[in-house]
């Protein structure tokens, strides 16, 4: 992927790529020196919604998991199925989501769009940061 004037690298921050989950583009980071991830939908007014994933984890697994969570928390948000109770804006614990099953199809769909074509790029930072870790570690 070609990198443009919204994709921001900074030594937290990695571009991994633009990807398509359903029909939009939406950016993929991965970041270091915190753990977890996020999503937003409109970060400026202007920029393509945005994922970021923590590549901190040792095992990949854990990093995939994330990347899950999130690609379909922000495909539930996209299709107005992810609900905050009132009250309790800022918990992550305040969201519920709602959909049948025709919906949940279509969310692992858009899913699956995501996270099939970022999952090689991401992996590869994955391991080279790791790598660089190791290296950096005293005997």
């Amino acid at each position: 992927m070609k990198k443009n004037s919204r994709t921001i690298t900074t030594p937290s921050q990695i571009f991994v790529g633009a990807f398509p989950l359903g029909c939009i583009a939406v950016d993929l980071y991965a970041l270091t020196h915190q753990f977890g991830g996020c999503f937003f939908t409109n970060p400026d007014g202007k920029a393509p919604p945005r994922i970021k994933v923590s590549i901190e984890y040792d095992r990949w697994d854990s990093v995939v998991e994330v990347l899950l969570h999130e690609a379909l928390e922000l495909a539930m948000s996209l299709k107005s199925l992810r609900y905050e109770r009132s009250g309790v804006a800022g918990d992550a614990s305040s969201y519920t989501f709602l959909f049948d099953h025709t919906q949940f199809v279509d969310l692992c769909d858009c899913a699956a769009s995501f996270i099939t074509p970022a999952m090689p790029r991401l992996a590869t930072i994955h391991r080279d940061y790791h790598a660089k870790l190791s290296a950096k570690k005293p005997c």
